[in-house]
């Protein structure tokens, strides 16, 4: 249902992807992750049709999101790396604004915009300005404008940043829910505890290449395979595939580093 096939993209001299591939089918989750630089973002926003590829193509329930923009978003719920939210409205005013795009019936989108706000705690936030939220209270915001259409395609960069805790244990119950009734659900995030709880596939990224992919059981073995796993499996495969022979190094001119050095 969200599919990237053989996608390159390089931004003048800077290659973020060469020739990725994935797929994300009904009932599934992919957790997509990688370092900083991995390609994670530029992959994301070609499959959602913010960004054109220079070769390969994406599909959103087998509709191009270039060529075709508005058959391929009608069916997806999207939350980007930086959310564009209108701060002069107040959070009710954006989630109205979102539903009435999306065709939503007034008397279904203020039910709908009531039981998000509920869930994720905004209710006593969505009368107040954006321009005055926390991060954590726009990420909510983006999260369940990307949600009000019932999408059954549905992609998040880094949605947990800045959330707390009680309201990311909401989140993942929410993803989970839209998985069982058939939405296929790809999330980008650095936090891989979260990541690995939450979805069912794993994708590591590393300089724009596809270093893993896998489900739980796929990714268990793997992990088994590595004699200096980093404790839970998604972390140890991560760790192998993006950084094999890394030296974690003791600080030197901080912390202590100094003295403890002259005195060896």
């Amino acid at each position: 249902m969200i599919d990237a096939i053989d996608v390159h993209k390089k931004y003048v001299d800077v290659v973020a992807l060469s020739g990725v591939s994935i797929a994300v089918n009904a009932h599934q989750a992919l957790g997509l992750v990688g370092p900083n630089g991995a390609g994670k973002s530029s992959l994301l926003r070609i499959i959602c049709g913010l960004s054109r590829p220079d070769a390969g193509a994406a599909r959103l329930d087998g509709h191009d999101p270039v060529r075709e923009p508005m058959a391929a978003r009608r069916r997806l719920g999207c939350v980007p790396e930086h959310p564009p939210l209108f701060d002069l409205l107040t959070g009710h005013e954006q989630l109205m604004w979102v539903g009435r795009v999306h065709e939503i019936p007034d008397a279904v989108l203020i039910a709908r915009i009531d039981e998000l706000a509920a869930a994720l705690d905004l209710s006593e936030a969505l009368p107040r300005r954006i321009a005055g939220y926390s991060k954590g209270m726009r990420q909510k915001v983006a999260f369940a404008a990307a949600l009000l259409h019932d999408p059954r395609l549905i992609i998040l960069d880094e949605p947990f940043e800045g959330v707390d805790v009680v309201a990311v244990d909401t989140m993942k119950a929410i993803i989970r829910q839209f998985v069982d009734h058939g939405a296929a659900v790809l999330l980008s995030s650095h936090i891989l505890g979260l990541v690995e709880d939450v979805c069912t596939q794993y994708a590591v990224m590393n300089g724009g290449r596809l270093m893993f992919e896998g489900d739980r059981q796929r990714l268990a073995l793997e992990a088994g395979k590595l004699t200096a796993g980093a404790g839970r499996p998604l972390e140890s495969v991560f760790l192998d595939r993006v950084a094999p022979n890394r030296i974690v190094r003791r600080l030197t001119t901080l912390a202590g580093g100094a003295s403890q050095s002259s005195s060896s």
